[in-house]
């Protein structure tokens, strides 16, 4: 449990009064420059912070890429939910914490992909941190709110097998933090759906060539591609579409939604939704209870996805 500092704690480390620190957060006259300077660098170090009832909550939402359609979608609900809360959200990249001695935060949240860098959040920080999508981790005092993988898996493998498709990929190309993620959720799906026997789980170097990559698989008989991430939904539909093979005739291809995109390629991309919203709101919620000192468990929270079923899967192929 992260340990609140009161404002008698503040004053004894500051060496002065507690009402002498209550004029310093209230703006009153007859408190020294050097005082009050004193006073706010100690309540930073310490992340001190006023629990009156007219008190706004700030928060830090710290990434380590604010690029690409999963961050931005990510950054825009986190600022959207945070002002519906009448919150103050500032964003922060991961290479300048030193924003962090600038303001007085109540707590985190954060998508950062490294493991070790969460895991020693506790030893570094006073503050309470909620994680969106840690890709996993075993986290026993951070609590992290993801997309539930067992869900996806079920969703997209249930759709394909009910339009007869048997032999299914799930390629996956990453880099080492992430390089296993999803791929046990997926396995067991399949094992439930009875398609253990067909279904392959592809990973690779995301520096490798997506076309060295989807070649050899095109030419192995596959009927049903379910491509990871976002920005390898186009290549990948062109690449396929390229080396002669029909979407869907040939090849049902399933990805993940491209927002405002997706829906107006061809053809359209039956893709796998984040619900940002849901997720943000419920990390705010963890959050907020921390901030409150009434939970400092871990664990992960998976929140269900959607399918939204376009024209870029088909039934399968006759005699595949």
């Amino acid at each position: 449990m992260i340990k609140k500092v009161t404002m008698m704690d503040l004053a004894r480390e500051v060496g002065c009064s507690q009402t002498q620190v209550s004029r310093v957060f209230n703006g009153q006259p007859k408190v020294s420059p050097e005082l009050r300077s004193r006073v706010m660098e100690i309540a930073q170090k310490m992340n001190y912070r006023n629990r009156a009832n007219n008190h706004l909550i700030r928060i830090g939402f710290i990434e380590d890429a604010f690029n690409g359609f999963y961050s931005s979608n990510l950054l825009y609900h986190v600022m959207k939910c945070t002002n519906e809360l009448h919150w103050n959200c500032v964003p922060v990249d991961i290479t300048d914490l030193s924003v962090l001695n600038h303001f007085l935060f109540d707590g985190i949240i954060s998508n950062v992909l490294n493991k070790n860098w969460i895991c020693e959040w506790s030893t570094r920080q006073n503050l309470p941190l909620v994680m969106i999508n840690s890709h996993d981790f075993p986290l026993e005092r951070i609590c992290s709110v993801n997309p539930d993988e067992e869900n996806a898996t079920e969703l997209v493998l249930k759709h394909l097998k009910e339009l007869g498709h048997r032999k299914i990929i799930r390629v996956h190309l990453s880099d080492s933090r992430t390089a296993h993620r999803g791929r046990d959720a997926f396995l067991r799906g399949a094992a439930k759906l009875n398609l253990a026997d067909s279904v392959v789980n592809y990973e690779d170097s995301l520096e490798k060539p997506l076309e060295e990559v989807l070649l050899p698989i095109l030419r192995q008989g596959f009927t049903a591609i379910f491509m990871i991430h976002q920005h390898l939904a186009l290549p990948a539909a062109r690449i396929i579409q390229q080396a002669g093979y029909r979407i869907p005739g040939d090849i049902s291809l399933v990805t993940y939604e491209i927002e405002g995109v997706s829906e107006h390629l061809y053809p359209a991309h039956t893709a796998l939704v984040f619900d940002y919203e849901a997720i943000v709101a419920r990390a705010l919620q963890e959050l907020h209870r921390r901030i409150r000192g009434r939970d400092a468990s871990g664990g992960i929270i998976g929140l269900p996805n959607r399918l939204i079923v376009r024209e870029s899967t088909g039934p399968c192929r006759r005699g595949a």
